[in-house]
């Protein structure tokens, strides 16, 4: 493998670059089934309303959901929405995502479900920054964990946005199939894809 630093040889490699992993991968003729979306998170960082304990609350209906966070909240909604998109290194913010959980007036407003984000937008209490980044997505929303068709190739990565969550569980597996521990993946990279929505992973 080639690198700016030089030549590096190794028995075996693993590609997990996060949303740059399918075209790493592609450089090497491995096609991987991964789509790129922009997701964004609104940060209001303070605010008195905000119960510092309450639970993370999600409206089912819209996927929007809210969670205290700094003297605040961050508002996100369930699932990255629109085409995919190639990754970049800086995913630019989205004003829009803002107005959208933010405003009473959207059908997808945090108010819905904690009235208290409504009578703070109509007394201007809020201001707010948009946080921005990318999730990897598989066809089924769970990761690409396995052997590449390149002997001495692995691949870990295609989240869905339950990275955080699941990439230690991940990298156990795949350390147990690069060391034999465990003879197949449970996330194979030439499985068969059953659809699913982001809350049945």
């Amino acid at each position: 493998m080639g690198t700016e630093s030089g030549h590096i040889r190794a028995e075996q490699v693993v590609i997990a670059a996060g949303p740059f992993t399918a075209q790493l991968a592609a450089l090497l003729g491995v096609e991987l089934p991964l789509e790129v979306k922009p997701r964004h998170k609104v940060v209001v960082p303070d605010l008195e309303r905000v119960p510092p304990d309450a639970p993370m609350t999600i409206d089912d209906d819209t996927g929007t959901h809210w969670r205290p966070a700094l003297a605040g909240a961050a508002i996100l909604d369930a699932a990255p929405r629109g085409p995919g998109r190639e990754p970049v290194e800086d995913v630019p913010p989205s004003s829009g995502m803002a107005f959208r959980v933010l405003d009473p007036s959207s059908p997808d407003a945090a108010a819905r479900i904690s009235p208290f984000w409504g009578e703070a937008w109509r007394r201007g209490e809020l201001s707010w920054m948009v946080h921005s980044g990318q999730y990897v997505m598989s066809p089924d929303h769970r990761p690409l964990i396995g052997r590449a068709p390149i002997d001495g190739l692995w691949v870990n990565t295609g989240y869905s946005g339950h990275g955080i969550m699941c990439s230690p569980a991940g990298g156990r597996i795949l350390a147990d199939l690069i060391t034999g521990r465990l003879e197949d993946s449970p996330f194979a990279l030439d499985r068969t894809f059953v659809k699913r929505s982001l809350d049945q992973i």
